[in-house]
C-alpha cells in the first residue's frame, strides 16, 4: 500500500519489532507500539492519527491468536484469552478507530479458514475466528450509513 502513495501505520505491543518491520517496508511506514489489549493505547493512537494525518481510509485488524489445545485442557483462562484477544479486541479496536474512519473508508477484519476446518484442538480458536466474521457481516449494515465496508478475510 505504501507503494500505491498510502500512508501506512503499523502497530505491535514490541516497539523494536515494530520499528524494525516499519524500516524495512519504507519511509511512508510508521510503526507504532500499541497493545491493542489496552483501550488507552488504542485511543493514544487516534490523537497520534488524527494529528498526523486527520484520519484513516482503511483499518486492517489483524491482532489475535491461537494454538491447539486439546478440548479436555481447555480451562476458563484459555478461554477468557481467546475469546479476548480475537473477539473483545476487534471490537474495541473498530469501536475506538471509527471516529477517525473518513467517508467511504474500509474496514478489513482478519478471521480464518480454521473457523470451516474443523481441526484439532481449534475449537475455541474456530468459534472466535467464526465470530470475526459474523462481526464483519453485521457492521456491514451497522456502518453503512457512514459509508464505510466492512470485510472479513480467511
Amino acid at each position: 500500500m505504501s507503494e500505491a502513495g498510502a500512508f501506512v501505520y503499523i502497530i505491535s505491543r514490541r516497539q523494536d519489532q515494530i520499528e524494525h518491520a516499519a524500516a524495512r517496508l519504507g519511509t511512508s511506514v510508521r510503526g507504532i507500539a500499541v497493545d491493542v489489549t489496552r483501550k488507552d493505547h488504542l485511543e493514544r493512537l487516534v490523537e497520534k492519527i488524527k494529528k498526523e494525518h486527520g484520519g484513516l481510509d482503511i483499518i486492517f485488524a489483524n491482532a489475535g491468536g491461537g494454538k491447539p489445545i486439546a478440548f479436555e485442557d481447555l480451562t476458563e483462562g484459555v478461554i477468557d484469552h481467546l475469546l479476548g484477544v480475537n473477539i473483545k479486541d476487534v471490537i474495541f479496536t473498530i469501536q475506538t478507530m471509527l471516529p477517525i474512519l473518513k467517508d467511504g473508508a474500509s474496514i478489513i477484519l482478519n478471521a480464518s479458514i480454521t473457523a470451516d476446518m474443523g481441526l484439532p484442538g481449534f475449537a475455541v480458536y474456530a468459534a472466535t475466528k467464526a465470530a470475526v466474521r459474523s462481526l464483519a457481516r453485521s457492521w456491514t449494515t451497522d456502518l453503512k450509513h457512514c459509508g464505510i465496508r466492512v470485510k472479513s478475510k480467511d
